[in-house]
């Protein structure tokens, strides 16, 4: 069994742009087309059971598309676990949670680079207090990202700030808990209510560093993900057996991680 619980797709219309544009104007970066089916695809090829869809609303006025989409390929022929996303400028936060919950989505992906605001900021903390409310598992991208290299929107010391206030949130940071500052992760993050995943590991250089990261988190709180379609679950893979992990780390990773996730997201 396998679980990939960071990927990426796009309505069909939507997918050619969406890809051309997130890959700098080079599509080489894509190994599928962005689609649904492009996805599924190549989950067969890679043998990945289920994937997790993170859907991101950049703007207040994408939001109700991006969560029809969500819900629309939710549970798609038993692979698809959907979530949508709720944009900190939107005039409604708590609204938004109680129709993602409504329809039936898993949580909510939150992207701080793409939204443009900080992680600690009062327009995340409506966010975040509404999906505590609601009990919507936050999947946030973590540390650095290439659209904003000069300023981090969602540091270690950031999150760290945000469990301290809300501890009932179901928190997980993608990017091996933040990004290209792994060190910081393993310090700040490992005692917190957090799950934590590998997508785009695959371009992690600082192995010690990511060995550090699964050392410091318990073991029930790493889950296999790759960010497609920016990384196969191949090139995941590759990654991972640099870590030197057990046949029980392997088999939390791989999927029993994300099932006792998905039990807790699907706890009403």
């Amino acid at each position: 069994m396998l679980i990939d619980t960071h990927t990426h797709c796009f309505p069909d219309a939507l997918a050619p742009k969406a890809i051309n544009v997130l890959s700098g104007g080079s599509k080489q970066l894509a190994h599928t087309d962005g689609t649904l089916s492009g996805l599924i695809s190549s989950m067969n090829e890679y043998g990945v059971d289920k994937s997790f869809v993170l859907n991101i609303a950049t703007n207040p006025r994408q939001q109700e598309n991006v969560n029809k989409f969500a819900a629309a390929i939710n549970n798609y022929k038993g692979r698809i676990i959907s979530f949508g996303s709720i944009n900190p400028d939107c005039p409604d936060k708590k609204a938004a949670a109680k129709e993602i919950k409504e329809l039936g989505l898993y949580g909510v992906k939150l992207h701080p680079d793409f939204m443009g605001h900080n992680f600690d900021d009062d327009a995340f903390s409506e966010v975040l207090s509404a999906c505590a409310e609601y009990d919507l598992t936050v999947i946030i991208h973590a540390g650095l990202d290439f659209v904003s290299l000069d300023h981090v929107h969602a540091t270690p010391e950031m999150i760290a700030s945000v469990c301290d206030r809300f501890p009932s949130l179901r928190l997980v940071c993608a990017h091996l808990g933040a990004n290209f500052m792994y060190e910081k992760s393993a310090e700040l993050l490992s005692k917190k209510n957090i799950w934590i995943d590998t997508a785009y590991s695959s371009h992690v250089s600082d192995i010690e560093g990511a060995k550090k990261v699964f050392s410091a988190f318990d073991g029930d709180r790493i889950m296999f993900a790759t960010d497609s379609p920016w990384e196969t679950p191949a090139d995941t893979m590759a990654f991972i057996d640099k870590l030197e992990l057990s046949s029980e780390q392997k088999e939390k990773l791989f999927y029993k991680n994300a099932e006792n996730l998905i039990k807790l997201s699907e706890n009403k």
